[in-house]
């Protein structure tokens, strides 16, 4: 139902020169910038508090197709980008659970792509392209292969730093997710990535919740 893929890429570009006398071999950085670049049917959902430098690569990149979702009374340059705070919920949940997921609700109703590539606020990523040229070829949810962890260790735990599918998968995750977490008992509601991952597999699968085992991995 998920897939673990990777992305690299960078933004600035670097070129070797020899100076004119022929002897001198310099490095010349290039700052020339990178006009932002619409993604096709696909939005930048930016949730949690984000910093500066993380606002201004995607601004820089991707700026029509970003949108921030954030906290009432975090002050922070959205850089032309679209905006969305919500109040911060008291209850923040098991290692920010909660916080993650009523940020990325709150981002999610903006969207109005078929496709949304969700990220952290504290951290970027180069070539989302990439990652959109592969959504057009599954059905499933594309994540990373970092902090994927093996279902034999830790069953139903995919990598919530990058979470990229269509939006209504996204929206099925997140809800589920969020009716999942008063689940008392449930052995998959204490790890964000675990309540994440079991809450997509068990409406995906139309499964009971509380039925979900290791077995329907």
């Amino acid at each position: 139902r998920w897939r673990a893929e990777g992305c690299s890429g960078g933004f600035v570009e670097r070129k070797m020169y020899m100076s004119t006398d022929g002897e001198n071999m310099c490095q010349e950085v290039s700052d020339n910038p990178i006009l932002p670049v619409a993604l096709e049917n696909t939005t930048v959902l930016i949730q949690g508090r984000a910093n500066p430098e993380c606002l201004d690569h995607y601004a820089s990149r991707y700026g029509p197709s970003c949108i921030v979702s954030t906290w009432e009374g975090d002050e922070v340059d959205p850089m032309g980008m679209k905006m969305v705070r919500s109040i911060k919920p008291k209850d923040f949940g098991p290692q920010n659970s909660h916080l993650q997921i009523v940020s990325t609700l709150a981002g999610l109703s903006e969207c109005s792509t078929e496709f949304v590539i969700k990220v952290r606020g504290d951290e970027y990523f180069s070539n989302l392209e990439y990652i959109v040229d592969e959504l057009k070829k599954t059905s499933k949810l594309l994540t990373l292969p970092i902090f994927f962890r093996p279902h034999n260790v830790f069953p139903f735990h995919p990598s919530d730093h990058l979470i990229a599918g269509r939006k209504r998968q996204l929206l099925m995750m997140y809800r589920n997710a969020m009716q999942n977490r008063d689940l008392k008992g449930w052995p998959w509601r204490q790890i964000p990535e675990q309540l994440l991952g079991a809450s997509y597999l068990a409406c995906a699968e139309n499964i009971n919740a509380r039925r979900l085992t290791k077995e329907h991995m």
